[in-house]
């Protein structure tokens, strides 16, 4: 006997669900939003005559850790493509350039490496990740990048 289902958001979350339910029941899927996807929205921006398509908020997809997704995907037939990722910051005020790819875009800003703040910043979120408070998983190329922060952490963690 099909049932009569309500699914609540349009995330990746509530359109898997509703997808699948749909197979056996009737589903209404409700959205607040103008759109669907949820975090999964991308925008068009145009910058110099160019049009770019923009994530506003789906950071991340990687076979690891996302396991059901990637079945999902597969089910679907929808196939992933390889690219880096990456974070960084630019603040007016505080003046602050962050980006955690190498050593040269950690240290964006070179009186960094004497600012308390930053230090302090960097031994907090280093203290985070070995603590396991984070669900982060570096690639292999970010190993030496760690080590090095690792060092510095203990370094000021000592001071």
């Amino acid at each position: 006997m099909a049932l009569r289902i309500a699914v609540i958001g349009s995330g990746i979350s509530g359109l898997a669900a509703a997808w699948l339910l749909t197979r056996r029941h009737a589903v209404t899927l409700f959205e607040a939003n103008t759109y669907l996807g949820g975090h999964t929205h991308s925008v068009d921006v145009r910058l110099g005559g160019v049009t770019h398509p923009v994530d506003t908020g789906f950071l991340v997809f990687n076979r690891e850790t996302y396991p059901n997704l990637v079945r999902l995907f597969d089910t679907l037939g929808i196939i992933g493509t390889k690219s880096e990722m990456s974070f960084s910051l630019s603040l007016e005020e505080p003046a602050i350039e962050w980006s955690g790819t190498r050593l040269g875009t950690l240290f964006a800003q070179p009186r960094n490496l004497l600012r308390p703040r930053f230090l302090r910043m960097l031994r907090e979120i280093l203290g985070g990740i070995e603590r396991g408070a984070f669900d982060i998983h570096f690639p292999k190329r970010f190993t030496g990048l760690m080590k090095l922060l690792r060092l510095l952490r203990r370094r000021l963690a000592a001071r």
